[in-house]
């Protein structure tokens, strides 16, 4: 399988993973999150992390780990809150 197609299978595994942990962890408090860092500007290799930004409304968002590993390889949420 090519390695970007193998790196999207991967990465919409961990969003699902991040999307459950929201809905069980802190229902209601996230209103966004976004991928950001080298798999938006097209700059990835096949050890690129996924980099996720959070929206949220208040702190519950917090309760979240902040470090997800998914095939030997780290993934950081950075958790906003406005």
């Amino acid at each position: 399988m090519e390695m970007s197609r193998e790196l999207e299978i991967r990465n919409k595994r961990m969003i699902e993973i991040v999307s459950e942990k929201i809905r069980r962890s802190c229902p209601g408090s996230v209103d966004l999150f976004g991928v950001g860092g080298s798999f938006c500007s097209g700059d990835y290799y096949a050890k690129s992390d996924l980099d996720l930004v959070l929206i949220s409304k208040d702190n519950s968002a917090g309760r979240l780990d902040m470090c997800f590993i998914l095939n030997d390889v780290g993934f950081d949420i950075d958790e906003k809150s406005f």
